[in-house]
């Protein structure tokens, strides 16, 4: 995540929370395993980017490992669709709608979708080593 801040901490910034982010920190307090879940995932594939370097050629493992955890992440954000009774295309008008009004919704959801970026989840996970 932007500079390795916890989702908690990104939340906890934003003084008017939008619907999107009450959703959300609803989501987190009925799912506590959503982030345990993602932390997990993220510890146990740190040792595959031990020594990475952006511009080297990646590894399968690295590669595999990243589009597992897009699945991780594909499903969550199924869950936290369910948990809105929403669709996904209504979730992403509900937050761009959200982040055009606030920028501090648009930085934390600017760190959400950051972390399905391969250079930076793999670059994240080279400095938890």
């Amino acid at each position: 995540m932007a500079d390795d801040k916890k989702v908690e901490e990104l939340l906890a910034g934003v003084e008017k929370p939008g619907e999107i982010l009450v959703k959300f920190k609803s989501f987190l307090q009925e799912n506590p395993d959503f982030l345990k879940s993602i932390r997990d995932f993220e510890d146990s594939k740190k040792g595959l980017f031990a020594g990475f370097v952006p511009e080297a050629e990646h590894t399968h493992e690295q590669t595999q490992a990243h589009r597992d955890f897009v699945a991780l992440m594909d499903g969550q954000l199924t869950k936290f669709c369910e948990h809105c009774n929403m669709t996904e295309t209504a979730v992403f008008s509900l937050a761009k709608s959200a982040s055009e009004k606030d920028p501090q919704i648009a930085t934390f959801l600017c760190a959400v979708l950051q972390k399905t970026d391969f250079l930076q989840w793999a670059s994240k996970l080279a400095k938890k080593n």
